[in-house]
């Protein structure tokens, strides 16, 4: 949901793992509102507060995966949890064209580079949001991600509501009417 937001100029949070229940769940999956401004997303926030029957993970493989997971969140928890957030761009790089299947273009070999920053916080489990922060030379959104502690949801989107609102209004994003 970042990568999508920090391309296209709108604001997201990625909820902590769980908050929003999914029918194929793992570690890294997780879903929440896209919108164009903060308090938008806050709102999208209390409506997608569905149910959903979770799917069975069963198998010696699907357990040996969820333990690399569990190492990585465990560290990235650990190595976060003196601060109350993490400011980071959402992307190493700005949005591509439409037509490619990654930023990169279609070399297979360099796919997926562009998760850098925010795969730490999709496998922690820890609640990111991504709001507008700049351009590109060329006028493309650059997106800033504010990551937070574990289960501080709220806490993550009034920061990033913070800053949504101190910004500069050179940076912040025009839409269609």
């Amino acid at each position: 949901m970042r990568l999508p937001a920090a391309w296209t100029g709108v604001a997201t949070l990625k909820p902590s793992n769980g908050r929003i229940p999914l029918d194929n769940p793992y570690f890294g999956r997780s879903a929440g509102p896209l919108a164009r401004t903060v308090a938008d997303v806050a709102l999208g926030m209390h409506i997608a507060d569905w149910e959903h029957p979770g799917s069975d993970m069963t198998g010696r493989r699907a357990l040996e995966a969820y333990e690399t997971f569990g190492d990585l969140q465990k560290r990235t928890v650990a190595a976060t949890s003196g601060y109350d957030a993490v400011l980071a761009p959402v992307a190493p790089v700005a949005a591509f064209p439409a037509e490619w299947p990654m930023p990169w273009g279609f070399d297979a070999g360099l796919a997926m580079p562009h998760i850098a920053f925010t795969l730490l916080y999709n496998m922690s489990g820890q609640p990111a949001s991504s709001v507008n922060c700049g351009f590109t030379a060329n006028g493309r959104p650059i997106g800033l991600q504010i990551s937070g502690r574990r289960f501080a949801d709220l806490e993550t989107l009034r920061l990033t509501a913070w800053y949504e609102g101190a910004r500069s209004v050179d940076v912040v994003p025009v839409f269609p009417s």
